[in-house]
């Protein structure tokens, strides 16, 4: 198993979820949602509700960016390091000999699967 790419499946997590959690905790765990949602009858004015509203030009966009919270992207980065915890190298030092989980000589194909989830396939 390649330590390389552990070590950057585990930076692009370092990078990413201080990032998520600060913005979760302004948003007091409360879910992020589309205006289009939450608008009165009468004066089609946003009613207001916990959490924080998603404003763009084009719905599409809103919503897919509200599905995308910080609470959501936690939930799948603290998902990732169990992936990362459960396939460990046999050793400590990162031996290139396979993944202790799954038995891969190499580079196994949760770990490649869970880079490119992130962005690092091409890196």
């Amino acid at each position: 198993m390649s330590a390389n790419l552990r070590s950057r499946i585990e930076a692009e997590l370092d990078r990413r979820e201080p990032v998520a959690r600060t913005a979760n905790e302004g948003s007091n765990r409360a879910p992020w949602r589309t205006g289009a949602q939450k608008r009165c009858e009468c004066c089609n004015s946003v009613l207001s509700a916990p959490g924080f509203e998603v404003i763009a030009t084009d719905d599409r966009l809103t919503e897919h960016i509200a599905l995308h919270d910080p609470a959501d992207a936690l939930r799948r980065y603290q998902h990732a390091r169990k992936v990362l915890a459960r396939h460990e190298p046999y050793d400590a030092d990162g031996d290139p000999h396979g993944c202790r989980y799954c038995g891969e000589p190499t580079d196994c194909f949760d770990l490649t699967d869970l880079a490119e989830s992130l962005g690092l396939e091409d890196r």
